[in-house]
């Protein structure tokens, strides 16, 4: 059975999203497949204490929703570690190429100066001047913008054109594009997403089922005498949940 989460009353997935936040996806998964293992041993059983064909296929259906939501939180998480190590690299080369675009204005500045292209020399020195201080990573894409704006200046390119300039240029200009992207990439994630809340809601549902059926098997199990039927459902996989605030401090004793 396909379970459509939209489909529950409000109230319903409310109750569903709490619960399903104090398990993880692997233990609400692993009880689930136990209770359907069970099901297919005592389906009978259960049914005469309230646990019904229809509750199994929630279940089941419930189940293949949260694998598939799980799966996919997975590949996001692989994906934003990859992304992440990305944005690292391209941090370290574009750090790298402003020293590099620096360090060949400051040799263009003195020759310009000694020619007296002074209109050129100030451009340099403005340019300098605003990229002496990385105050933020978000300002190393400016940083690099900068520099490349004067060192295409036609005096200053005609000066490093000998000097390595046109490969700094080069260098620089792929560490700006690739540190735009992954910035750009790392904006567009955000901590809490639909699919957060969909996987909580189905852990919910499956926690309160499979809850359902370890009370008929238990009732189920003293009416046959047969613990095995408890057993099968027994709720193995959900640790029980506490709460984890303050202790309260002991009642004093009444003499």
């Amino acid at each position: 059975m396909v379970v459509n989460i939209a489909d529950l009353a409000p109230q319903a997935r409310e109750e569903y999203l709490a619960l399903g936040r104090r398990y993880g996806c692997a233990s609400v998964l692993a009880q689930a497949d136990k209770a359907q293992h069970g099901l297919s041993l005592y389906a009978e059983a259960l049914l005469l204490q309230g646990f019904g064909l229809e509750d199994a296929q929630i279940l089941g259906g419930a189940r293949d929703a949260l694998i598939d939501q799980c799966a996919r939180r997975d590949q996001a998480a692989i994906a934003r570690s990859v992304g992440a190590s990305t944005h690292v690299d391209a941090l370290r080369t574009a750090r790298r190429e402003r020293q590099s675009g620096r360090t060949m204005l400051r040799i263009a500045v003195d020759r310009l100066v000694a020619l007296g292209v002074e209109d050129a020399a100030r451009l340099v020195q403005t340019a300098l001047a605003q990229t002496r201080r990385l105050s933020s990573v978000k300002a190393l894409p400016d940083h690099l913008h900068t520099l490349l704006t004067a060192m295409r200046h036609p005096d200053v390119a005609s000066i490093i054109a000998g000097r390595g300039g046109p490969q700094v240029v080069q260098r620089i200009e792929q560490a700006h594009a690739e540190l735009r992207a992954t910035m750009e990439e790392r904006a567009g994630h955000t901590p809490v997403t639909l699919e957060a809340e969909q996987r909580n809601v189905l852990a919910g549902l499956i926690v309160s089922l499979v809850r359902s059926a370890n009370n008929a098997a238990r009732l189920a199990a003293r009416s046959q005498a047969m613990p095995s039927i408890a057993a099968a459902f027994k709720l193995t996989h959900l640790a029980p949940w506490r709460n984890r605030g303050p202790r309260k401090p002991p009642a004093p004793e009444v003499p």
